[in-house]
């Protein structure tokens, strides 16, 4: 029997990712390389996404050095993928390091870095990376927003969804979620109806 071709072997490691495997996804990468097929940058960013979900950083750091060394090609996509998994394996330093390094930076990888920012505590770092965007959408503001509520910084949660309103982008319902959020937590009552009248308003039910 034919050995399975590198779509096959990338589609089987999705699915372990997708099930939250991430043991499994890494031992049949093992076994992958193992009998030569050389992954490609969507299977690389797979297997980084499953060392994420394990969090560990060790393994993190291990495909990593694996990338650098096979010659793998890595985008924009796979660039976010490691700043999102050294995010979620507690290790902003290499975060943002990635982030640094990525010579092509599109408001994806700008985005990812600012939630990470703010799901480690560092304000700084997330206002600086946000007011030095060199373009946002309405993810950066929905990043911004509910990253300041689910640190209980429900005024600069408030303050941020006014500076939307009166920019280019509109808000969604995420981002009122956020911001209701951030109301009912600061007893915002006021602000709080306000919000629920844009909502009817704008038709967002």
């Amino acid at each position: 029997m034919p050995q399975p071709g590198l779509v096959l072997w990338t589609l089987m490691i999705m699915a372990y990712v997708c099930l939250t495997y991430p043991g499994e996804a890494l031992e049949l990468f093992r076994t992958m390389r193992g009998v030569g097929v050389m992954p490609d940058m969507v299977a690389v960013a797979t297997v980084i996404s499953a060392s994420g979900l394990l969090g560990d950083l060790g393994v993190a750091k291990t495909i990593h050095c694996f990338i650098e060394k096979s010659g793998v090609e890595v985008d924009a996509f796979v660039s976010n993928t490691l700043i999102n998994t050294y995010g979620e394996c507690r290790s902003l330093i290499d975060a943002y390091r990635i982030f640094q390094e990525t010579a092509m930076k599109n408001t994806v990888v700008w985005n990812t870095m600012i939630h990470q920012s703010l799901e480690h505590n560092n304000l700084d770092l997330g206002k600086q990376l946000f007011d030095s965007m060199p373009e946002r959408d309405v993810g950066s503001w929905n990043s911004m927003i509910r990253g300041f509520a689910n640190i209980g910084q429900y005024e600069e949660a408030l303050a941020l969804f006014h500076d939307m309103e009166i920019s280019v982008f509109r808000p969604n319902t995420l981002t009122l979620l956020s911001t209701l959020s951030a109301c009912a937590s600061h007893g915002a009552l006021e602000a709080g109806a306000w919000i629920h009248s844009y909502v009817n308003k704008n038709d967002l039910n």
